[in-house]
C-alpha cells in the first residue's frame, strides 16, 4: 500500500468520481467545439445563446377538464371510454354496459357530460403530445449556443462520435428522461 493511498476510499468510489468529472470536462468540450465549429458566415452571436426553455414552443392555453376531476369522476369515465371501445370492436358484453350505464348516470348527477369529456380527452392527449414534443421553429437550421451534459451514444477509438446532450446531469440514465423536445442528438464525426 501506498504511503498517499487511502483505506476508506474504494477503487468504484474513484472510478464515479473520474467519470463524473470527464462528464464535465466532455461537457465543456462539447460547448467549445460547438463556438469554434461555427463559421465566420454562420458564426453564432451572443444573442444565440439560448436556454433549454427556450426550445420549447410557446403553450396556447386549453381546457383541460382533467386536471381537477375527481378520481372517482375519471374512474367513471374510464368505465364509460371502455364500453365505447367493446362496441367498437364488437366484443360488448353485459357486465361492462351495466357499468358504463351506472358510471353515465354518476357523472350526468355530478353536472358532467361523458361523451363531452371523452372528445375534449382526445383534445388534451393531442395538445399534450404537442407539448412534449414539440420543438420552437424560430431555433431550426439556426446555429445555436446551448449548455447541457453530453450522455455517449457512440466512440470511434477515444473519441465520442455521437451524443446526446440533455438539459441536466444524469438525464436519461440515472433519473427519468427529460421531454424528447429536451434533448439534442448531436453527431460530430471529428469526434469529442
Amino acid at each position: 500500500m501506498r504511503a498517499h493511498a487511502r483505506p476508506d476510499v474504494k477503487a468504484t468510489d474513484l472510478t464515479v468520481a473520474f467519470q463524473a468529472k470527464r462528464s464535465v470536462w466532455l461537457t465543456a468540450l462539447v460547448l467549445l467545439c460547438l463556438m469554434m465549429a461555427t463559421t465566420t458566415s454562420g458564426r453564432a452571436m451572443a444573442s444565440d445563446l439560448v436556454t433549454w426553455d427556450s426550445l420549447v414552443p410557446a403553450a396556447t392555453p386549453y381546457d383541460d377538464p382533467f386536471v381537477d376531476m375527481s378520481a372517482d369522476h375519471k374512474s367513471d369515465l374510464r368505465a364509460v371510454l371502455l364500453h365505447q371501445k367493446t362496441v367498437g370492436n364488437g366484443t360488448e358484453d353485459a357486465f361492462v354496459r351495466s357499468a358504463a350505464d351506472a358510471a353515465r348516470l354518476r357523472l350526468d348527477a355530478a353536472g358532467l357530460d361523458a361523451d363531452q369529456l371523452l372528445r375534449q380527452r382526445l383534445i388534451v392527449m393531442q395538445r399534450r403530445e404537442e407539448d412534449a414534443t414539440g420543438v420552437a421553429s424560430t431555433l431550426l437550421d439556426r446555429p445555436v449556443l446551448i449548455d447541457g451534459y453530453v450522455l455517449p451514444l457512440a466512440r470511434s477509438g477515444e473519441r465520442v462520435i455521437e451524443f446526446l446532450l440533455v438539459p441536466w446531469i444524469g438525464a436519461c440514465i440515472h433519473t427519468p428522461p427529460p421531454p424528447p423536445n429536451q434533448i439534442i442528438h448531436v453527431k460530430y464525426p471529428k469526434g469529442l
